[in-house]
């Protein structure tokens, strides 16, 4: 197998982290947008661009840095960065699971 032919294994994992990443920054857009129209006080409720774009960014950056141990583990090609995304996913919202994460990601394989 050359080096530029992935295996099934890694063909599947990367349709699956494509897909998830259009629904992931889908899912952005949308909560921007969905924030930035009922921001405010109840008196002025509208839609700015400002505040979808701070909404948006906001959001990318606290979504960014909540998947850090998946990126860190994907570019450094790990072998379990499907494993290390799914205890992202479900326990990164404790501190301990985020931080088991990206330790798991740092750590050579």
């Amino acid at each position: 197998m050359k080096f530029w032919e992935k295996s099934k294994k890694e063909k599947l994992w990367y349709k699956i982290l494509k897909y998830f990443l259009i629904f992931f920054w889908g899912l952005v857009f949308a909560s921007a947008l969905f924030f930035s129209i009922i921001g405010g006080s109840f008196m002025e409720i509208g839609f700015t661009f400002s505040r979808f774009l701070l909404g948006l960014i906001g959001l990318a950056l606290i979504l960014g840095l909540y998947f850090l141990p998946t990126v860190v583990a994907h570019f450094r090609k790990k072998k379990n960065a499907g494993a290390i995304f799914i205890l992202n996913f479900f326990l990164g919202w404790t501190f301990i699971g985020w931080v088991v994460a990206l330790i798991w990601a740092a750590m050579d394989d």
